[in-house]
């Protein structure tokens, strides 16, 4: 038996100028109803911060790609990406014993991929999200991210949490919004927390 997933966070502006995810992260905040769940707590955070009010992918260094365990381990790699993703490692995991059981991170790109769910692994849990998305959303992409033999030493911020998974969404130019792109990005973010409210029943 799968165990529940309770406690979900989606992210947004991991990529300081990739707009979407920070406008809708800013919707929820205002309007929480929308991705309430009966079994979910849902926490929304902004990755990157200093980057999305530079309007810049980052200020130092890719955050998307600090979250391997020896990187987390190094306190002597300290700029701002690297510190900051210490601080939602913090929030988000830690990897030894997460405490999100579901990271969404919202992702848009300016190539013609679609709505895309990405998934960090292969386990019967991401097949069955999988499968559900692809049914609510035919249009959707389902593409696996090279597997990593060990999820502590997968970089990217979505592996924070005890499942973790990306949408990303184009095309649209960095640093604007495109009416589309966001309702795509806002319907696969519903669909997995309906696919994770049906998995706990």
């Amino acid at each position: 038996h799968l165990s529940e997933i309770n406690k979900v966070a989606i992210v947004g502006g991991t990529h300081g100028n990739e707009f979407s995810g920070v406008y809708l992260i800013s919707k929820w905040q205002q309007h929480p109803q929308l991705i309430a769940r009966s079994s979910l707590e849902v926490t929304t955070v902004i990755a990157n911060p200093k980057a999305h009010g530079e309007n810049k992918r980052y200020i130092d260094a890719d955050l998307n790609r600090q979250f391997s365990a020896s990187n987390l381990a190094d306190f002597d790699l300290a700029n701002y990406e690297q510190s900051r993703a210490k601080v939602l490692h913090q929030q988000l995991g830690p990897k030894s014993k997460p405490n999100m059981d579901l990271v969404i991170d919202l992702h848009n790109t300016t190539s013609n991929m679609g709505p895309t769910l990405i998934l960090l692994e292969q386990t019967p849990f991401y097949k069955q999200l999988a499968a559900y998305v692809s049914m609510r959303m035919p249009e959707a992409v389902v593409f696996l991210d090279e597997p990593e033999e060990d999820m502590s030493n997968h970089r990217f911020l979505a592996s924070c949490g005890k499942y973790g998974v990306l949408i990303e969404v184009g095309p649209q130019p960095q640093s604007v919004l495109r009416q589309d792109v966001l309702e795509q990005m806002e319907q696969m973010t519903g669909h997995i927390l309906d696919f994770v409210e049906l998995h706990n029943q």
